[in-house]
C-alpha cells in the first residue's frame, strides 16, 4: 500500500489537481509514444477489478473505459471513480483544459464517429490488408487527432507511463492501437459466458449518475451472441501481429491474482505488481479517475477477490443450457466445457 500511496503522491496532488513537473514537457524519459495497456473482451467479465488493481503499479494510470469518456463524462455529466463529476475532477478538469475543454456538440461527434466504424461488423475490414487505412479513413482525421491529443493529454497530466484502459471493445482498441506516437499491449480477458449471462441478468445500482437507479439489463439469449462476437474479434485482431498480447481467464485470476496478472505482465513486457498491492486474498485499492465502469470501480481500500460462482446455483437452467449452446465453441478454447 506505502508503494502505491507514494505512487499517487510523487505524480499528481489530487487535491489540488497540480501534475509532478517533467523536464521534458511532457514527454516519457524512456521515449514520446503514449504506452496503453488495453483489456479488451466482453462486458461483465471483471475487467473493472483488474483495471484498478493495475491501476495500484507505479507508473501505471488507471482509466476506466475511455471509450465512454465522450459520452459520459461531457454530455452525460458522470461522476468519476474518485466520485467527483468527471467533469469537475482534478485530474480530469486538467486533461479536458489540455484538449480544449470540448463541449458536447465536438463529445456527440466523436461518439456517432466511433459507433459509425467500430463497432463489431466492421472487424472483418479491418483484419483484411489495407484495414487500417479504411478504419482511419471512416473515422475521420479530426476524430483520430481529438483521441490522439486525449491519450496524450492523459499521459502528461497523470505522469504516468502506461495508461490501463478497460473499455474492451474490440474495433475501439484497433482504432487507439492505429494511431501515431501510441504503443498498444493487450490483456484479453475472458469470463465463463454462463456467469457473464448471470451477471447481465442481475440487478445493479448505478451510483455514477442521478439519472438512473440501476445498471443496464441483457437477457442470456441476447448476452450469449454478444460474448462470442466480442471474444472472436479481440482474438483476430489482436492475437496475431505484432501487438503484445495476452489472454487471462477471469476464473484464473479470481482464484490466484497476483500469479495470474504477473503471468501476463511478464508475457506483455511489463513490471510485475509489487509487494502488498495484493495479499491473502485481498487487494489494497487507493482511489482511482475511472471514466466508467462496473459499481466496484468506487471501491477503495481493503477489497476481497474471490471466486464469484453463484450463478452455477442461480442461473436458471434453461438460460444456461442457452448460453451454452450458443457459446459452445469458445467454450471448449477457454476451458469451460468441465464447468
Amino acid at each position: 500500500m506505502a508503494n502505491s500511496r507514494a505512487h499517487w503522491r510523487d505524480r499528481m496532488n489530487t487535491e489540488t489537481g497540480e501534475s509532478v513537473p517533467n523536464e521534458d514537457s511532457g514527454r516519457h524519459p524512456h521515449g514520446t509514444n503514449v504506452r496503453v495497456l488495453y483489456i479488451a473482451g466482453a462486458g461483465r467479465s471483471g475487467s473493472t477489478i483488474v483495471d484498478n488493481i493495475l491501476g495500484q503499479i507505479p507508473g501505471f494510470f488507471s482509466a476506466g473505459e475511455i471509450a465512454y469518456f465522450w459520452q459520459r463524462f461531457i454530455v452525460e455529466r458522470r461522476r468519476c471513480g474518485c466520485g467527483e463529476v468527471g467533469t469537475n475532477c482534478p485530474v480530469w478538469s486538467k486533461i479536458l483544459t489540455q484538449i480544449g475543454s470540448p463541449g458536447p456538440d465536438i463529445a456527440s461527434a466523436m461518439v456517432s464517429a466511433a459507433r459509425s466504424a467500430t463497432r463489431i461488423r466492421h472487424v472483418p475490414s479491418m483484419v483484411a490488408p489495407g484495414g487500417a487505412n479504411r478504419l482511419h479513413a471512416a473515422l475521420g482525421t479530426q476524430y483520430l487527432d481529438r483521441l490522439s491529443g486525449l491519450y496524450g493529454a492523459i499521459r502528461e497530466t497523470s505522469g504516468s507511463r502506461v495508461i490501463v484502459d478497460s473499455s474492451k471493445f474490440p474495433g475501439y482498441g484497433k482504432a487507439v492501437s492505429s494511431l501515431d506516437g501510441v504503443d498498444m499491449s493487450v490483456i484479453h480477458l475472458v469470463r465463463d459466458p454462463r456467469a457473464v449471462a448471470y451477471s447481465w441478468l442481475r440487478q445493479k445500482p448505478q451510483p455514477d449518475t442521478d439519472s438512473r437507479s440501476h445498471m443496464m439489463q441483457r437477457r442470456a439469449r441476447t448476452v450469449a451472441p454478444r460474448w462470442m462476437t466480442a471474444n472472436i474479434a479481440a482474438e483476430a485482431l489482436f492475437s496475431r501481429g505484432n501487438t503484445p498480447y495476452a489472454r487471462v481467464r477471469y476464473e484464473d485470476f479470481a482464484a490466484e491474482p497476483r500469479k495470474t496478472l504477473d503471468n501476463a505482465l511478464q508475457r506483455l513486457g511489463l513490471e510485475q505488481l509489487p509487494t502488498g498491492i495484493i495479499a491473502d486474498g485481498h487487494a489494497e485499492l487507493d482511489t482511482t479517475h475511472t471514466v466508467s465502469g462496473n459499481p466496484s470501480r468506487f471501491s477503495t481500500g481493503r477489497v476481497a477477490l474471490r471466486v464469484d460462482d453463484e450463478w452455477r446455483s442461480a442461473l436458471k437452467p434453461k438460460d444456461s443450457r442457452v448460453v451454452t449452446s450458443l457459446t459452445f465453441p469458445l467454450l471448449a478454447r477457454y476451458g469451460y466445457l468441465s464447468g
